[in-house]
């Protein structure tokens, strides 16, 4: 059933934009997304994640991203959250940085056969100790369906394209920011826990050579 669509999304969405100068580097991402319900329209979620460079043996980058969230009806949910990235090169200087987020989500498609199509627009405020404010917007389109009729393994697909809204001192410019597109598989391990690897290809753009990332991404959904 979905022999055709799969590969069109794929196709569709891996698709990057070219650049003749491009570092390649590899990474490894792991993140733990723990969710529970305060109440019937209102969740909280956890999330952890941590970023590893190509040698596979240093921390280069920790996530913590508490968020709220609101039910306005099963198709729609209005979200607030808090990050605070640490960022810790091999060489380089380690730098924290802070955000305030929100966010819609919704669904734009979903099937009896279990195919959905959904999304997701955040808006960040970015800002380091002393630094102006980054202001920026990320837009993401998610699909995912069963592999067969009735399956619990479902393929999934999706693409989320980042876009700054103004320039800093400390970094961030405005336009383009980068883009992540990730392919892979949402399987059930135990109950309320599902796994979710693929392969995530993150391409940043800088002023010289833009940096491509070939990651090996592992995300442990719970819950609770």
């Amino acid at each position: 059933m979905y022999r055709i669509w799969i590969p069109a999304a794929v196709a569709l969405l891996v698709a990057a934009p070219a650049h003749a100068q491009t570092e390649q580097n590899g990474q490894a991402w792991f993140a733990v997304n723990a969710v529970t319900a305060l109440s019937e329209k209102v969740d909280a979620t956890l999330e952890l994640h941590t970023r590893v460079d190509d040698s596979l043996t240093g921390l280069t980058q920790l996530l913590v991203r508490p968020s709220v969230s609101y039910k306005l009806n099963p198709n729609l949910a209005l979200t607030a959250g808090y990050l605070f990235f640490r960022h810790d090169p091999e060489a380089g200087r380690t730098t924290n940085e802070h955000r305030v987020w929100e966010q819609i989500g919704y669904t734009i498609l979903s099937r009896p056969d279990g195919l959905r199509l959904t999304g997701r627009t955040r808006l960040e405020q970015r800002f380091r100790e002393g630094g102006e404010t980054g202001w920026r917007v990320r837009q993401q389109v998610r699909i995912e369906a069963p592999l067969h009729t009735a399956s619990k393994v479902n393929a999934v697909v999706w693409n989320e394209t980042f876009f700054g809204l103004n320039d800093t001192g400390w970094g961030p410019r405005a336009g383009f920011d980068q883009t992540r597109t990730f392919v892979g598989l949402n399987l059930p391990l135990i109950d309320r826990v599902r796994l979710e690897p693929g392969y995530l290809n993150q391409l940043i753009a800088r002023p010289g050579p833009n940096i491509m990332n070939h990651v090996l991404a592992v995300n442990f959904n719970v819950r609770l």
